[in-house]
């Protein structure tokens, strides 16, 4: 029908718009047919393809990724052969992902929930209904010592047994053999009488009842160091109770004067004026443990920051000396300041430097017997301004120096039982020297006295001029 309208239009233009025409009007109508029945054998040429290869995956066992390839047109039949080849790929990679992935965890000692379980801090440990070890992990090793047989596997030891040398052993090997109950357990072991030594929580989950009637199952023992939690908690608890002390004992001080003032009908001046000099130095006592408490606080938090002005060092050790005079007038002590002339100008916080040398001549006083002596000396040399800090008091072991600026260390000594202290004067004392760039130093000997030095970068300094 096509080429009979193409005859009848031919015919049209030759007898209507003459022969020149007619030919153009033909050789348009001829190019319009070829390019139609081009396009048109693409379409079926890539139709055919597609077929082929459904009918070949239909003939075949089992089909390959590998002999799926992508058909390369652009019409729709091709773009969903395409993506289905694709799908097939993606999927491919998938599977051998997650191939690999349960070839790797299920290979023995060298799989991945071996190697997981082993790098562990907890000890683990899979024991029977009679106790006997039959699986532990490495991470064991360093919490107690283990004898291993010559195979390597866990010996024929009871989980009981590897507790004996514990303080607590007795009373806690009831829980360590109890069978019966196959509820979670939990409950510490403490290596010796001081916490310092070594804490142990145990925790029992059963994992396995086969044969309850004749007692059988199967329990995992999880070890844990538990140490340094523990010692966080004394201190805080220390901590919490010399706080209340310092904040208690001043007021009941400032209550106990303000009363006698109002109830006595005759006072001479000089008791009058003695009363309110004490409940003046109280209330500056006061202040302090607030102030501490509140840079402890920020401390803690992280957010303590500095704000630095000029500040001239001699007028920074009289006020530090004024704030310290009342603890020094309880006691009878040598108190001795050495300040050479012409030191520079700090660009410093003055206010938490002037807190830090209070905390570390607070310590001096507290820690030095009557008849002693303290001393304060400020020096610039070389590359660094210095502030000692110097006493004869009863001193400090040297395996408690380091840590010494450890927040709520207290230390063992028993002459310091009596003596009230938060435990976290130094460690804010180190954090402001510390943020100024600089550090403090140690040297102390037991029964003879301890040197404090606050050093400062001499970057600090603004010399004046001469």
């Amino acid at each position: 029908m096509a080429f009979g309208l193409t005859g009848l239009l031919i015919a049209a233009g030759f007898s209507s718009l003459g022969q020149g025409y007619a030919i153009w009007l033909f050789s348009a109508l001829m190019a319009f047919i070829l390019i139609g029945s081009r396009l048109m054998q693409k379409r079926l040429a890539t139709s055919i393809e597609i077929d082929r290869r459904l009918n070949e995956l239909a003939d075949c066992h089992e089909i390959r990724t590998e002999s799926l390839s992508p058909v390369i047109a652009r019409d729709h039949a091709a773009q969903g052969w395409n993506r289905l080849v694709e799908t097939a790929f993606v999927q491919r990679l998938l599977d051998q992902a997650d191939s690999s992935l349960h070839e790797s965890t299920e290979t023995g000692d060298d799989s991945l929930i071996s190697r997981i379980v082993n790098i562990l801090n907890d000890g683990l440990v899979v024991a029977d209904s009679s106790g006997t070890v039959l699986w532990q992990n490495d991470s064991l090793n360093s919490l107690l010592p283990i004898d291993h047989s010559d195979d390597g596997q866990p010996g024929m030891l009871r989980f009981h047994e590897f507790f004996r040398t514990f303080e607590n052993f007795d009373e806690q090997i009831a829980a360590l053999t109890d069978t019966k109950t196959l509820a979670p357990v939990a409950f510490e072991m403490y290596r010796g009488e001081t916490t310092n030594e070594g804490v142990l929580r145990i925790s029992r989950q059963c994992i396995a009842e086969n044969e309850r009637s004749h007692g059988g199952a199967t329990f995992l023992w999880t070890i844990r160091d538990v140490t340094q939690q523990k010692l966080a908690l004394e201190m805080r608890d220390c901590f919490v109770s010399a706080a209340t002390h310092e904040l208690r004992t001043p007021l009941c001080n400032i209550r106990a004067y303000a009363e006698t003032l109002i109830a006595a009908e005759e006072i001479n001046a000089q008791e009058e004026r003695q009363f309110l000099n004490v409940i003046l130095s109280e209330a500056g006592r006061l202040e302090r443990t607030i102030d501490n408490l509140l840079n402890i606080s920020h401390m803690q938090a992280g957010g303590m920051t500095l704000d630095r002005h000029e500040t001239q060092i001699e007028r920074l050790v009289n006020e530090v000396q004024e704030t310290i005079r009342p603890l020094f007038e309880k006691k009878t002590l040598n108190f001795e300041t050495l300040v050479p002339p012409r030191l520079p100008d700090l660009n410093v916080d003055k206010n938490k430097l002037a807190a830090a040398l209070v905390n570390l001549l607070g310590n001096a006083i507290k820690y030095t017997p009557d008849g002693g002596c303290v001393r304060l000396e400020a020096e610039f040399e070389g590359n660094e301004v210095r502030f000692h800090v110097e006493d004869t008091g009863i001193g400090i072991a040297a395996e408690e120096i380091p840590r010494l600026f450890e927040r709520f260390f207290r230390s063992n000594d028993p002459r310091i039982n009596d003596i009230q202290g938060t435990g976290l004067g130094l460690a804010f004392s180190h954090d402001v020297a510390r943020l100024h760039g600089g550090r403090i130093d140690v040297a102390s000997e037991l029964n003879k006295g301890s040197r404090f030095s606050l050093i400062l970068p001499a970057s600090l300094a603004r010399l004046t001029p001469s």
